[in-house]
């Protein structure tokens, strides 16, 4: 299809939200193609893609099923579904309500909602791995948006105590420098804090260590950047 100066298109659909920029980028470039387009912000011309009731009663009617599970919308549509097969005359037995992950088994007698089964997203990266975790899109996300903060610190195990200063390095961190200064004094009290035990275990210490500098920096300057700490025991 090829649009020319002089053309009218009608835009019959709604935008989906969060794709709002995506189409009026596409209505602007009709607008400079020359042609008039008639969306839903001038006049009604709004079409639903989704079946009328009388139109869920005629494919019923016409396919006959004899078990009923609507499986599309949300859990409103569904009900609103059921309510209009029972006023159709259907009974409950044949009627199921399912959510994800329950199966519908059928033989020839019966029917029936199945063991729960696991369901849900699978997330892909950029370089096509499937099954990345929330918690690596996440630690990405942070890396990429607001920086990285590097903790650096040794303790000697056996005296339980810090040794030396802690040293932060930041990378990519976009937030005021006394922010990193103030998060070392952060760091400094929320160590003085721990007791012999705490420091006999690295990955208590690693813990409290970031935990302080991420809420500190989050507290002072609204960023959340990746904090990794790293604990050397001498």
């Amino acid at each position: 299809m090829r649009i020319v100066p002089g053309d009218t298109i009608l835009y019959s659909a709604r935008p989906i939200p969060g794709n709002e920029a995506a189409i009026w980028r596409t209505i602007n470039r009709l607008f400079k193609m020359g042609a008039k387009v008639v969306y839903e912000g001038s006049t009604p011309v709004h079409v639903s893609g989704h079946a009328y009731q009388e139109e869920l009663k005629m494919m019923v009617n016409l396919t006959r099923p004899y078990y009923l599970a609507p499986v599309h919308g949300e859990a409103r549509h569904q009900h609103l579904y059921l309510e209009m097969a029972r006023a159709m005359g259907y009974t409950d037995n044949r009627l199921f309500l399912l959510e994800d992950g329950q199966p519908l088994c059928m033989d020839e007698t019966t029917g029936w909602i199945g063991e729960t089964v696991a369901c849900g997203r699978v997330l892909v990266d950029n370089g096509g791995n499937p099954g990345i975790t929330d918690e690596v899109l996440r630690d990405r996300s942070n890396l990429a948006n607001d920086g990285l903060i590097s903790v650096t610190l040794a303790i000697d195990v056996e005296r339980g105590e810090i040794v030396g200063e802690p040293m932060i390095q930041a990378k990519g961190f976009s937030g005021p420098e006394d922010a990193l200064r103030d998060a070392g004094r952060i760091l400094g009290e929320t160590l003085s804090g721990l007791s012999k035990e705490d420091f006999q275990d690295s990955d208590s210490v690693r813990h409290a260590a970031a935990d302080a500098v991420r809420r500190h920096l989050h507290r002072k300057t609204q960023l959340r950047p990746l904090v990794v700490p790293s604990v050397i025991e001498v």
